[in-house]
């Protein structure tokens, strides 16, 4: 019997039954960011999560990837899971592989950037669409402390409801974190999220004609960042499981088995892509709001034909390509953050000028002059 194993799962337990103990039911934890400011305090570590919406969305016309029936009775869907090649609990991407909603990503990629010469107009946007559905996205769920609206919902024992201070959850994209990011470079050493020091922070939500958009700056005092520690009251506050939160991964099986049927051919049909080889080819998408309706990804006839054979022999794919992450000596390379927003006003930004969408933004802008010149006229 191994007595140092054994301690430590004793003390693993009391640790879980400690926690479970102060554990409280509430309601209204979770933080809507409404139009203009919203004013927070940012408090202690924030926890990435990178997940897949995969719902259908009847409101905006789109099926979704995976059928609606999966989405009912007591062993339903999640609409939103967490990506199967994320560990959540480590936060770091998974050894094994095995999300088919990323390998669907790849996929989709891949024949786009393969096939662009020998895709019609209608199997390129099927793919298009299908490959911003298949994005991962990535946000900070944070413990903050909301100025405008600072209490929650505690449920009693007896089931009763009562009105007391309390963190609330943020779902904070990598869009407003960039500018996190430069506010802690600007108030280093402080900590805008410490519990003895630290600054609120206004998030603005906007819109950019397309999708909401949002940006960060430091609540000021005069000319000076405007100092927030916690107070004595504040410190007292117990803050919500991050980890908890996130929840439980879904198994892969289930997924694959909820898929449209002509989404499922696709991962079949790929058969030198292998889930357990494949790598996260991410582009990180706001979350805290749904963007832009997005168009409905239609079964096409033409799409399932093209399909119909494996990936490799359609577009001559190499079992020894490089993956699409790495640099010529095998080194991961940064990610950029750039996000197409299907609105290009310049033709020379060296993202899009690689992008497949350069067009039609062109074409886009060209038919918004004509009708502000018609205006104007």
């Amino acid at each position: 019997m191994d007595i140092d194993n054994t301690i430590n799962k004793v003390k693993k337990f009391s640790k879980s039954r400690a926690s479970f103990k102060n554990f409280r039911r509430t309601k209204g934890i979770f933080y809507n960011f409404e139009d203009g400011d919203n004013i927070l305090r940012l408090v202690g570590e924030f926890v990435e999560c990178r997940q897949h919406f995969i719902a259908p969305n009847p409101k905006h016309g789109d099926r979704g990837l995976c059928i609606i029936e999966a989405f009912k009775g007591t062993d339903s869907l999640p609409k939103v899971i967490n990506c199967l090649d994320w560990d959540s609990e480590k936060e770091e991407p998974t050894e094994k592989k095995t999300c088919p909603i990323c390998m669907l990503n790849k996929i989709v990629r891949k024949a786009l950037k393969e096939g662009s010469q020998s895709l019609s107009a209608e199997d390129k946007k099927f793919l298009e669409n299908l490959r911003h559905s298949t994005n991962v996205n990535t946000t900070l769920k944070w413990n903050v402390i909301d100025r405008k609206s600072p209490h929650i919902i505690e449920i009693q024992d007896d089931d009763t409801e009562k009105q007391v201070l309390g963190y609330k959850v943020a779902n904070i994209g990598l869009e407003a974190f960039g500018d996190i990011e430069g506010i802690y470079s600007q108030i280093d050493p402080t900590d805008p999220a410490g519990i003895d020091e630290g600054v609120d922070i206004n998030i603005r939500k906007g819109y950019n004609g397309i999708r909401p958009c949002y940006s960060a700056q430091i609540v000021m005092q005069g000319t000076r960042a405007k100092e927030t520690p916690l107070t004595d009251e504040e410190k007292e506050m117990v803050k919500h499981d991050l980890h908890r939160l996130i929840g439980k991964h879904t198994d892969s099986k289930k997924i694959i088995d909820s898929l449209h049927e002509d989404l499922r051919q696709l991962l079949e049909n790929s058969e030198n892509s292998s889930l357990e080889e494949s790598e996260v080819l991410e582009e990180p998408e706001e979350t805290e709001e749904t963007e832009k309706p997005k168009e409905e990804i239609k079964t096409n006839e033409k799409l399932n034909k093209f399909v119909s054979k494996p990936l490799n022999e359609t577009f001559g794919f190499d079992d020894n390509e490089k993956d699409e992450k790495t640099n010529s000596e095998g080194e991961e390379e940064k990610e950029s953050q750039w996000q197409c927003f299907g609105t290009c006003e310049d033709e020379t930004h060296p993202e899009c000028s690689q992008c497949d969408s350069l067009q039609d933004c062109l074409e886009e802008k060209k038919k918004r002059s004509g009708k502000k010149r018609q205006k104007t006229m």
